[in-house]
């Protein structure tokens, strides 16, 4: 396609970035695009898809999110004929073989794997986000589509500004060819850094911004002197400004529409309440009535009861006035809503969770940040660089806003200083997150052989970056080879060698710290050996030759678990005290033996008595003969020191003048060996790290029956169209036959069990005092849950035998829900039965319930099954269900969409 004709349908001229992009790809190139959010790389993308449909290709359109794609769905909708655009997600399958088809990444990954007839004359792939790599449990996916993708298709990746981009698109040019790196660091749209502290929005750059905090710090305290109400924290006056403040302040300033970012889904729910009770309304009547006909059409399917539920007319009221609430926990169709009415300009505040930045065309003219820290699971974390520049993207409507504002609220854990230099650091590298997973393993091995393999695995990101980083390390190597000579010639002079000298000194010091172990180990033996010989009455001998205490037993203590073992005795002056192991260095020598029951008398006179006889048999002991004592190790030990401090006393470099030069040069050596000793072990443990994590996960396939040798078998036929984190457990209970003995509505609960992460960890106690009361948990199922805990145990420990942690754990928690819907509650029911669970939650889990059963009704062999499958899946995708989304009702041939 000619890029003047294309670059005259926008109505602006194109960045520079994005012609760059353009003519790199004319030229027949795939490009990666590293530019700031919002910045318009969709444009690039846009060209690929223009490009592709002149030349008869297909086009893919991949994103992280299935809300995203969704999005994307709907905007090539507008633009395309309707049998062009297709959709392809774990929730829904419309048009899939369409020639423009958006779908999640993990779709394309699994097209790859299952040679699927829809990569026939495809173009070019769109791989949006691909910054997502680095993401824990999904990043390996990028890098899977990256190497297995045929080379004749090209590739358009977008990212958002990383501090790596050239390695990335490096790395993918030593893969496929012809791929270059297309930079841009300017946004679009002027981005504004402001502060709001007490009443005051100001510059977070000012340099007055000191003395306006301080300002506002004294009002706070007179308006609390005078009112008796001042807010307060744990740690002084909270200048926080309240929400619905900040949203006045923004209107006053026209700094509106605006998205208001907060890390809690009740937080977004309670602001849009607190605007409502606060009598707040953004829009005009005439505003408020197009809101009010848009909702009235895009909720018409809904039935009038599931709606009640879900308090429709608290949130249309809310929308109306101009104020939305955004998170996952909504229903899909509501957040749909909030996004086309936010981004049609009639909703002017939307309060959202981080997930709103992350890819959505929901631009607006001022993003709002309470706090620069978030709950990552375990713990408050400060923001990342990355993390707040995502979020700021947002601000500044391009073609609209000249500037675009971003507003951080007073932070109470964070000074002025930090926050400046949060929003200056450039964002962290990219880091590959690729592991060898056993559906990965069993796709790989069915088309190459284990050397195959290892050389396919080998040109992943992750090895691109250990193997840059040998490099690094042999080059350093080098480099310390070089400085190592240096010192050694250092250290040497026509009379003597300093190392060798050095040499010595550090083998004697070694052979006397290993004397002195050795020593003190074989005392300690023998305190405890003689400790344990004391009888009642024995006179001892407490310390070392010359300073030897007179002390009789009186009894001994028996050891504890926190008490070392010991005796009580009785000085000469007839005082009790106790003597633990611990405290001897020598052990004690018996001299004699006293009456027992003198020393024990009640009467302290009888037991000074005694102490005269005591002192007495002490005295007419004696000193014992001083030897060369200790194990023969120690006397070999005695020899070679005393040979060690010949060596050293009659070393010419005693006498030498240049001794302590030498010296320093030899210390230099030593310390340089060490750092070439560590450096080199790092470059071992670099070579080939992913193809030798492959041998380990093929020996707990082969263990279980998946492969055999390097031979697929028919359990690793069906894990290679398995797509979970306990994928091996689940096709493990599939062969088994366990699925087999399960009704629909049971299938839908275990199925849950694969797909649902409880939010809080319970203990194993509370797992069994909850299941006990589960109706669904009593019969066929609970002998499921049962089996699958003692495989999981099998699996597990087959993995910690060879350092894997791949397969992850049934979940029951969201079980009894899905047991419930399938078997036909209805929505009210569900909500009354599970007030914990958000309408948002329980529908993106069903959607995946659904999805997994379809894979397994896929690999099943067993009609039975498979129909009782499909029976659990129309059970399941009905009511929000089935219409919770756009999306949703087309795939459902909903009338009229």
């Amino acid at each position: 396609m000619n890029t003047d004709e294309f670059r005259k349908k926008y109505g602006f001229s194109p960045d520079e970035f994005q012609c760059d992009a353009i003519d790199r790809l004319s030229e027949g190139r795939s490009v990666l695009v590293a530019a700031p959010t919002g910045s318009g790389k969709t444009v690039v993308a846009e060209y690929a898809l223009e490009q592709a449909r002149s030349q008869g290709k297909k086009f893919f359109y991949t994103t992280p999110m299935k809300a995203l794609s969704n999005q994307k769905f709907r905007d090539l909708s507008r633009v395309y004929p309707q049998g062009d655009v297709g959709l392809l997600t774990g929730d829904n399958c419309i048009n899939g073989e369409a020639p423009l088809v958006v779908m999640t990444t993990e779709v394309l990954r699994n097209m790859i794997y299952e040679s699927s007839s829809k990569l026939d004359e495809l173009g070019v792939v769109v791989l949006d986000e691909v910054h997502y790599m680095q993401d824990p449990e999904r990043g390996a996916v990028w890098e899977e589509i990256v190497i297995l993708l045929p080379d004749t298709v090209k590739i358009v990746a977008l990212s958002a500004t990383v501090s790596n981009a050239r390695d990335l698109a490096d790395w993918m040019n030593s893969i496929r060819g012809g791929v270059d790196v297309v930079f841009s660091k300017e946004r679009p749209v002027k981005l504004r850094n402001h502060y709001f502290v007490g009443k005051a929005l100001c510059g977070l750059f000012d340099k007055n911004l000191t003395r306006v905090i301080s300002e506002q710090i004294e009002a706070l305290k007179y308006r609390s002197s005078g009112s008796g109400s001042g807010r307060r924290g744990g740690r002084g006056p909270n200048l926080a400004p309240r929400r619905t403040e900040v949203i006045r302040e923004l209107k006053r300033r026209d700094m509106l529409p605006a998205i208001y970012f907060l890390f809690s889904r009740a937080a977004c729910q309670d602001s849009v309440t607190y605007c409502r009770k606060d009598g707040m309304s953004l829009t005009s009547p005439a505003e408020a009535k197009a809101i009010e006909a848009y909702l009235d059409e895009k909720m018409r399917f809904l039935d009038p009861a599931d709606l009640a539920c879900l308090n429709y007319e608290s949130f249309a009221t809310a929308m109306k006035a101009g104020v939305a609430a955004h998170h996952a926990g909504a229903l899909p169709l509501f957040k749909e809503a909030v996004e086309e009415l936010f981004s049609s300009g009639l909703i002017k505040v939307v309060f959202a969770t981080e997930t709103l930045s992350l890819g959505m065309n929901m631009p607006a003219r001022t993003v709002v940040i309470e706090t620069l820290s978030k709950w990552n699971g375990e713990a408050h974390r400060p923001l990342t660089p990355g993390e707040y520049k995502q979020l700021t993207g947002r601000a500044g409507r391009r073609g609209i806003d000249e500037i675009g504002y971003s507003v951080i609220l007073h932070q109470k854990f964070f000074n002025v200083d930090q926050i400046r230099a949060l929003v200056k650091r450039e964002p962290h590298p990219v880091v590959s997150r690729f592991e060898v997973s056993y559906n990965m393993a069993v796709n790989i091995m069915a088309e190459h052989d284990l050397t195959g393999a290892q050389r396919l695995l080998n040109l992943s990101f992750a090895q691109y970056c250990a193997d840059k980083r040998v490099v690094t390390l042999q080059l350093r190597l080098e480099a310390l080879d070089e400085d190592l000579d240096q010192e050694i010639d250092a250290s040497r002079c026509p009379d003597a060698d300093a190392r060798k000298f050095r040499q010595l000194e550090m083998q004697l010091a070694k052979t006397q710290r290993r004397l002195s172990t050795i020593a003190k180990e074989r005392r300690k033996r023998e305190v405890r050996e003689t400790m344990t010989r004391l009888q009642p009455g024995d006179v001892i001998l407490v310390g070392h030759r010359g300073s030897e205490k007179a002390l009789a037993v009186v009894r001994k203590r028996q050891e504890g678990r926190n008490t070392p073992g010991g005796v009580l005795v009785v000085d000469p002056m007839g005082r009790y005290r106790k003597v633990s192991e611990r405290i001897l260095k020598h052990p004690p020598r018996v001299v004699g033996v006293v009456d027992i029951a003198r020393i024990t008398s009640p009467t302290r006179k009888v037991r000074k008595q005694a102490g005269a006889k005591i002192e007495e048999i002490c005295r007419n002991a004696g000193s014992i003969t001083a030897g060369a004592g200790g194990t023969p190790e120690e006397i070999d030990l005695f020899t070679a020191i005393t040979m060690l401090e010949q060596d050293i006393k009659g070393n010419r470099c005693n006498d030498c003048e240049r001794r302590e030069r030498c010296a320093q040069s030899a210390r230099r050596a030593e310390k340089i060996s060490r750092q070439m000793d560590s450096a080199r072990k790092e470059r071992d443990s670099g070579h080939d790290v992913v193809s030798r994590r492959l041998v380990d996960v093929l020996d707990v396939l082969n263990s279980f029956g998946f492969v055999k040798g390097e031979d697929m078998t028919g359990k690793g036929d069906m894990l290679r169209r398995v797509y979970n984190e306990c994928d091996l457990l689940l096709v493990e209970a599939l062969d088994a036959g366990i699925l087999s003995q399960l009704e629909p509505e049971e299938l839908a609960a275990f199925a849950s069990w694969f797909i649902y992460e409880s939010r809080e960890a319970e203990t194993d106690e509370t797992r069994r005092v909850a299941r006990a009361r589960y109706e669904h948990l009593q019969g066929k199922l609970g002998d499921a849950l049962d089996w699958l805990n003692s495989v999981f145990d099998d699996i597990k420990a087959a993995e910690g035998n060879r350092g894997l942690d791949l397969v992850g754990s049934p979940d029951t928690g969201f079980g009894e829900a899905a047991f419930f819907w399938a078997r036909g509650a209805g929505l009210e029911q569900m909500l009354s039965r599970f007030p914990d669970r958000s309408v948002g939650d329980m529908v993106r889990t069903m959607k995946q319930i659904i999805d997994l059963m379809r894979q397994i009704a896929e690999v099943s062999v067993d009609p039975v099954l498979t129909s009782n499958l499909r029976r659990a899946i129309d059970a399941v995708d009905r009511g929000v269900v089935s219409y919770s989304s756009l999306e949703s009702m087309i795939e459902h041939r909903v009338p009229a969409l």
